[in-house]
């Protein structure tokens, strides 16, 4: 996974549902993180969620936060079955670009 799937330090609130401000996140609805560090607070666990994205900056998790305390986590992103993986290399001016599912299919695509 690349640095940009590691996120550190970002805010939760203490909401039903737990909202966490995380700056140009880049997930959609129905991505799923895993929160491996609770820096402070304790409105969330330790594991694996399913977000549900709210702007470009925040999204939800399913937690209910209301009895607890907002704080800080570090989180990364989790690669999802039917996640695409694109490569591009240019050689000798034709550009290959290979696609791989999380399943591991390949498919390869010649642009000259």
């Amino acid at each position: 996974m690349s640095d940009s799937s590691y996120k550190a330090n970002v805010s939760f609130t203490s909401a039903n549902p737990v909202v966490i401000s995380s700056v140009n996140h880049g997930l959609n609805s129905n991505d799923k993180i895993n929160v491996y560090d609770i820096v402070s607070g304790d409105s969330v666990d330790l594991g694996k969620y399913t977000i549900t994205k709210l702007t470009s900056d925040t999204f939800s998790i399913p937690v209910d936060g209301t009895r607890s305390t907002a704080g800080r986590l570090n989180y990364r992103r989790e690669v999802n079955k039917n996640d695409e993986f694109i490569s591009q290399k240019p050689v000798n001016n034709v550009t290959t670009t290979i696609r791989k599912k999380a399943s591991m299919n390949l498919i390869l695509k010649q642009n000259l």
